[in-house]
């Protein structure tokens, strides 16, 4: 619905923009035309990446994701192959299901550092017989290798508050293996931390 309302938005405004331009044009106002068009140009692309996706349910999350990532003050990029002829109908529920947890366990650890630094990013690709999702994200500090080993166990948590219950990632693996699949993930200084899944597909 999020999706259809910006489409609809985009589709109506398209008029004022027009209008917009024409003015701008008319005042010799070239340095603020250039800012404007950037913007228009921005937005109108980040929309259509979305929908380019090609599976209405994986789109309508990362654009979900975007709104939130937007009010959070995260710089979310994402590169998705098209996937409208890829038979997911087994397998979209979980998809949404582990990207949705991945992403929302990015955010939050992006969160902790400062607005500039809050980079996230997410890639979906097709490998032969595999789909294949990163979502990537800098860390506040370095990550050890016995917290990769044990962030996937249900109920391990760094996250304070009663509402992490440290079933996030535990869920994700879960329905990833249901599929034959699996999730690697993976800490360097440079790349901070890589979460990247691997599902079969017919």
């Amino acid at each position: 619905n999020q999706m259809i309302v910006a489409l609809r938005g985009q589709r109506h405004d398209f008029l004022n923009h027009v209008q917009m331009i024409r003015s701008l044009i008319k005042m010799k106002r070239y340095d603020a035309l250039e800012d404007y068009l950037d913007q228009f140009v921005e937005v109108t692309e980040r929309v259509h990446a979305v929908i380019r996706i090609g599976h209405p349910m994986i789109a309508a999350l990362i654009h979900a994701k975007m709104a939130e990532a937007e009010r959070r003050n995260i710089d979310f990029e994402f590169d998705f192959v098209p996937m409208e002829h890829v038979n997911l109908n087994a397998l979209w529920p979980d998809i949404v299901k582990i990207l949705g947890n991945l992403i929302d366990n990015a955010f939050d650890e992006v969160e902790k550092l400062p607005v500039a630094e809050r980079v996230f990013e997410c890639t979906g690709n097709i490998v032969g017989r595999n789909l294949i999702f990163t979502v990537g994200n800098p860390c506040a500090g370095p990550v050890a290798p016995e917290r990769l080993r044990m962030m996937f166990r249900p109920g391990y948590t760094t996250k304070s508050g009663a509402s992490h219950e440290g079933l996030g990632l535990a869920i994700a693996l879960q329905r990833a293996r249901a599929h034959q699949g699996d999730i690697e993930a993976c800490y360097s200084e440079e790349e901070g931390m890589v979460m990247r899944v691997i599902l079969p597909i017919l």
